[in-house]
């Protein structure tokens, strides 16, 4: 089917190369380490660059929050190939990649926790890490020259690492003191984190 549409895909150089969009995704259920959220909603600025020149690919960075009062924001990009159906209409298969930022953990982040394991430094909270891969599937109806309205369905495959207590050891220093630390581990899953539908206003420049 791909094979016979992207012949079409010539059209879409009327598609304008820069965007900036509204967005407003609504999952089920959202599914995040142990949690799942039901309806679930998070609302997104994006900002898009699309290079009608040499890969036809719209790629877009994009910030969000939502979700949950657990999840401080997300940062994200993501690649889409435009095809286009007509001079008003394109549809764009793509796949996204989305970094979490919980909000009760110290640590800022993950940069942070990696310079920490490199020079031994010993730090109370280690940070989660939450990443997802999400396919989706964009249509989007050009309103007018500067105004685009389009719909996304996509799902979310997460990749979390989570710290977590090991053992409790204590240690006695050469003045006689002695010192409680925690021992950390690292726990990997991966999950499916659920579907999400939204909608969103852009603006062409």
């Amino acid at each position: 089917m791909l094979l016979v549409i992207v012949p079409l895909s010539g059209i879409a150089q009327h598609h304008s190369p820069i965007g900036v969009s509204i967005y407003s995704d609504f999952f089920p259920g959202f599914k995040l380490h142990k949690n799942r959220f039901t309806g679930s909603s998070v609302y997104s600025l994006q900002l898009s660059f699309y290079d009608r020149d040499y890969t036809r690919m719209e790629y877009t960075l994009h910030y969000s929050r939502g979700y949950d009062s657990s999840i401080s924001h997300s940062v994200g990009l993501s690649a889409a190939y435009v095809i286009g159906l007509s001079n008003r209409f394109l549809l764009k298969p793509g796949l996204g990649l989305d970094g979490y930022k919980l909000t009760d953990r110290s640590c800022h982040t993950t940069f942070r926790s990696i310079l920490n394991k490199i020079f031994d430094i010993y730090e109370p909270c280690d940070d989660d890490i939450h990443t997802s891969f999400n396919p989706f599937l964009a249509f989007e109806a050009r309103l007018s020259e500067h105004l685009s309205l389009f719909i996304r369905t996509s799902y979310r495959l997460m990749l979390s690492s989570t710290d977590y207590v090991k053992e409790t050891i204590t240690e006695t220093a050469p003045n006689g003191e002695e010192i409680t630390r925690d021992i950390h581990g690292t726990e990997h899953s991966v999950y499916g984190a659920g579907y999400g539908i939204g909608m969103g206003l852009r603006i062409n420049f």
